[in-house]
């Protein structure tokens, strides 16, 4: 898909996935003759004044758009998601750790989960299946159970 303006940005969720690219000038020509899709071009008015070195001879000072500041970044966060069943936790992929990925793939994350279950969870699974598969990836695990 080619997106040639910013408000087409929008629609997408996970655009900086590894599948994107910034392109410009003849190459962002050339992929939109490659694809039969004629440029588009901004419609946005020049600014009042005739443009922006100008004073547009009526005296008026150029047109200065103001710089948004950037958002302010935490370097520590405490997410408490929950309760919820076990089938929602599937979602915490896509609108959990993968936006902080995104934003930081050099990240740690700790993950405590509580679990509640009528049925209760067999000793061996915890163990044999739980921990020693986290284990194996590398990763700390411990149960508290009551």
């Amino acid at each position: 898909k080619l997106i040639q303006m910013p408000a087409e940005l929008d629609g997408f969720v996970a655009l900086f996935d590894g599948s994107a690219s910034l392109v410009k000038g003849a190459l962002l020509e050339s992929i939109g003759k490659d694809l039969g899709e004629e440029p588009q071009v901004d419609k946005k008015p020049p600014p009042e004044g005739g443009g922006p070195d100008t004073d547009g001879g009526g005296g008026k000072p150029p047109v200065k758009e103001a710089i948004p500041h950037p958002a302010k970044r935490l370097a520590r966060v405490k997410l408490r998601v929950g309760p919820m069943g076990i089938a929602k936790t599937s979602n915490l992929q896509p609108y959990l750790f993968r936006v902080l990925q995104e934003q930081d793939v050099g990240a740690d994350v700790e993950v405590t989960v509580e679990v509640r279950s009528g049925a209760g969870i067999p000793e061996d699974v915890l163990e044999k299946r739980i921990v020693e598969g986290l284990e194996q990836l590398g990763m700390q695990v411990s149960i508290e159970a009551e």
